[in-house]
């Protein structure tokens, strides 16, 4: 286990091995989610947001301790606790690489964490609403507690709710869009045809006209 380092000189010379080095990917199921020294990630965004959702995972407050073009350091807000994570900008590859990693964190667990912010909790529950159009607010608070061990307050998950909602029908409406402007196009094509929709599955509607399209073409 890696101690807290004393400098940023430190911090730099922690891992400066040539190598092969694995690169960041999302596809790691919540509880499963994994870092180490030496991942990289294409931006510092994709490395800030990697390290938001593991410690959502670990249930355990962070603050950025350093945060510029080149460096960020994410350190535990409990000041007793040795937990610590710092990339560097790779400036070979541009890319940005983990340096150090401590992930021995002495204090408790909380289920209460501010890293679960507003945009977290809608992009967790957009999969939901498309999967359950009337997916209740009861419903996404006992959700989050069980599948994330998350505790979030009513307000929190009311706006969540309202923007995830805003995402899924408002993808549904460009679909809407896309299979008017396929109707157009048909009738355009094919003079006299009858084309007449139904509300419903936006996805299959479009789905169905292309297919028509490209049979008559």
């Amino acid at each position: 286990m890696k101690t807290p380092p004393n400098s940023e000189d430190e911090l730099e010379e922690d891992n400066d091995s040539d190598d092969a080095c694995p690169v960041f990917r999302e596809s790691a199921r919540f509880g499963e989610f994994h870092l180490e020294v030496g991942i990289k990630f294409g931006t510092k965004w994709d490395f800030r947001e990697a390290v938001r959702e593991y410690t959502i995972q670990e249930g355990r407050r962070i603050r950025l301790a350093k945060n510029d073009n080149i460096r960020c350091m994410a350190v535990c807000k409990v000041k007793e606790c040795p937990w610590v994570i710092y990339a560097s900008r790779d400036h070979k590859d541009t890319c940005w690489q983990i340096k150090t990693f401590n992930n021995n964190h002495t204090c408790p667990r909380e289920d209460r964490n501010r890293a679960a912010n507003r945009n977290w909790v809608c992009s967790k529950l957009v999969k939901k609403i498309r999967k359950y159009p009337n997916f209740r607010h009861c419903e996404a608070t006992t959700y989050f507690r069980t599948r994330f061990d998350l505790t979030l307050n009513k307000n929190s998950i009311s706006r969540a709710l309202m923007d995830a909602r805003s995402v899924v029908y408002g993808d549904e409406k460009e679909q809407y869009k896309m299979v008017r402007d396929y109707g157009l196009t048909l009738l355009k094509t094919n003079p006299g045809t009858n084309i007449n929709s139904a509300r419903g599955d936006a996805q299959r509607a479009l789905s169905f006209l292309r297919l028509a399209f490209v049979e008559k073409f």
